[in-house]
C-alpha cells in the first residue's frame, strides 16, 4: 500500500507541475473520509466511475469495475483521498478488498483530480469535454457557428427547364398552396429557385401570382391523380 501511494503522490506532483501551479501540493490517503462530510473550510471532490481490479482474498477470483468511488477532501496545498473498497459476490462473508489501477487509469483520475482544484482554488475554467479533461484537446470546444444558407447557382427565369421541374412537383405537396405565399410549394420553390420568380413570389401584388408558361392547374389534388 505504501508503495502505490508514493506513485500515486508522484503522478499528482507530476500533473500539478504540468498545470504551472506554483504553488506546492501534496496528497495523502485518509480511510477515515466521509461523503458529504468535509471538515471546515475543505472541498469535497467524488469520482464515481473510476476503472480499478480486485481479487477476492478468499477464493482469488478477479473481477473489474469501472465504478470504482474516489473521495478527495481538499484544502489549499493539500489533498486527502480514500477509495472505496468492494466484496466479491461469490462468497457469503468476503472481506473488502482494495482496488488496483493502471498506470493510465490513475493518471486520468488525478488529471481530472487537478482539473478540480484549478476550478475550486484558482478559478480556472474547466471544459465539460471529456477530451480537453484527458488533455487530448488542443483547444477549447467552441460551437460551430450556423452556416449561412447559398445557392448552389442560379436556376434562371422562370420559362427555364429547372424552375418548370420545380414548378411541376407543386401539386404534390400542396396543390392550393401554389397559388399563394407562404404556402408549402412556396416554401419548395424558395429553397431550390431563387431569382425573379421567387421575387415574384415574395413580391408581387395582389398576392395570388400568375405564373408564365403553362404552370400546372392550381385545382390538381395530386401527381398520381393526373
Amino acid at each position: 500500500p505504501g508503495r502505490t501511494m508514493r506513485t500515486w503522490q508522484k503522478i499528482f506532483a507530476q500533473k500539478i507541475a504540468d498545470m504551472d501551479v506554483e504553488e506546492p501540493w501534496i496528497i495523502q490517503e485518509d480511510g477515515s473520509l466521509q461523503v458529504h462530510n468535509p471538515e471546515h473550510g475543505r472541498r469535497e471532490y467524488l469520482q464515481k466511475h473510476a476503472a480499478g481490479r480486485f481479487q477476492c482474498s478468499q477464493c482469488l477470483h478477479k473481477w473489474s469495475s469501472a465504478k470504482v468511488h474516489i473521495l478527495f477532501h481538499m484544502r489549499r496545498g493539500k489533498v486527502r483521498m480514500r477509495i472505496f473498497r468492494q466484496s466479491c459476490r461469490r462468497c457469503s462473508s468476503a472481506p473488502l478488498e482494495e482496488p488496483s489501477f493502471s498506470q493510465e487509469n490513475m493518471e486520468r483520475i488525478l488529471h481530472n483530480l487537478v482539473l478540480q482544484i484549478l476550478k475550486d482554488f484558482y478559478n480556472v475554467p474547466v471544459s465539460h469535454c471529456e477530451g480537453c479533461r484527458l488533455g487530448a484537446c488542443t483547444k477549447p470546444l467552441v460551437a460551430p457557428k450556423t452556416p449561412t444558407w447559398k445557392p448552389r447557382r442560379h436556376l434562371g427565369t422562370a420559362t427555364s427547364p429547372p424552375l418548370q421541374a420545380a414548378l411541376a412537383l407543386g401539386p404534390a405537396l400542396s396543390p392550393p398552396a401554389l397559388c399563394h405565399e407562404g404556402g408549402e410549394a412556396a416554401k419548395f420553390l424558395a429553397a431550390v429557385a431563387p431569382g425573379p420568380f421567387l421575387s415574384m413570389l415574395r413580391f408581387s401584388q395582389p398576392r395570388s401570382v400568375m405564373v408564365p408558361a403553362q404552370p400546372p392547374s392550381c385545382r390538381g389534388n395530386s401527381l398520381a391523380s393526373s
